[in-house]
């Protein structure tokens, strides 16, 4: 019988992964605002969507730094200091499609200390990774009552995250709770479509509580394609 991978096994190999992967050139980007305009004022803070910009452009955006290489987002702990903390959007997130950096960093500080909030009306990470084929990580952060509907950018499809093709997930102690997608993967989405280069989606130590996929599509909580291939350890499933 073949052992059952384990969790410890799992963060070994991603930190492997990514410790072969990166390139040397590195930058970290701080959130200081739980506020979100779209498109971006330059107010002298560092928003979410800002960062994403700058992550995205390698320059920087009213007060984040520029990214560079293999980034990083991280929260300030000023912006956390009430708890329960929530940025809520105001329009779709920017796609992540940076054409040099081969890694994409979002580092939360807790699931119970920060969420990003679609407002029933938005979704939040569209990955749209050009032909090199990046990899992304999601650490420690709530995502929630994200919506991906018809009509809007994002193909209906993936509330919180839309994987677009050829992309390497990893996501780790992450709470998807109460996202909807019109089509398919009310939480995540991955195409499934001949012309999809292969995804990768690793799930850990996370948590799917009451999300929706109302399509044909299906996918209540992670909808997977024909080029994918998931592993899931150490999480739950509630509707």
């Amino acid at each position: 019988m073949r052992a059952k991978p384990t969790y410890s096994a799992l963060v070994g190999l991603s930190l492997g992964l990514s410790l072969y992967a990166i390139p040397l050139q590195a930058a970290t980007i701080f959130v200081d605002s739980l506020t979100d305009a779209a498109p971006s004022v330059d107010d002298g803070n560092c928003t979410l969507r800002e960062a994403i910009e700058a992550a995205n452009s390698d320059a920087s955006i009213d007060a984040c730094n520029a990214g560079n290489g293999a980034d990083t987002i991280e929260f300030l702990p000023a912006i956390l200091s009430g708890g329960n903390a929530s940025i809520t959007l105001v329009d779709n997130l920017s796609d992540i499609s940076d054409p040099v950096s081969e890694s994409l960093t979002l580092q939360g500080p807790g699931t119970n200390l920060l969420s990003i909030d679609g407002d029933n009306s938005y979704t939040m990470f569209y990955l749209n990774s050009p032909a090199n084929d990046q990899t992304f990580y999601f650490n420690d952060i709530t995502l929630e009552s994200g919506l991906a509907t018809i009509g809007s950018s994002v193909e209906a499809s993936g509330g919180a995250i839309h994987i677009t093709s050829g992309e390497t997930v990893f996501i780790n102690q992450v709470l998807f709770s109460q996202n909807t997608a019109d089509n398919g993967g009310g939480a995540i989405f991955m195409p499934n479509s001949a012309n999809s280069r292969p995804i990768s989606l690793t799930i850990s130590r996370s948590t799917f509580n009451t999300n929706t996929a109302n399509g044909s599509m299906g996918g209540g909580a992670i909808r997977g394609g024909n080029a994918s291939s998931t592993l899931i350890e150490d999480s739950s499933f509630y509707k």
